[in-house]
């Protein structure tokens, strides 16, 4: 299930609060499939919760899928 608290998560990442605890969640927390973590990732996870379903890049797909 994604959260706000999956949001927020990547906002830490993204001012080096925190760090991945491995590559999935590397993988997963980059949701816009760029290659790095960032803010942009941060909204398409918000976009999600919030129910916008269009362009919120790979929010809400299983690791399979990404």
């Amino acid at each position: 299930v994604i959260s706000i608290s999956d949001a927020t998560y990547i906002q830490k990442i993204n001012a080096e609060l925190v760090t991945p605890e491995n590559e999935i969640v590397n993988k997963l927390a980059d949701a816009d499939g760029d290659g790095s973590i960032t803010i942009s990732d941060a909204t398409l996870i918000q976009k999600y919760i919030a129910e916008i379903f269009s362009d919120t890049g790979n929010a809400g797909k299983y690791l399979s899928e990404i």
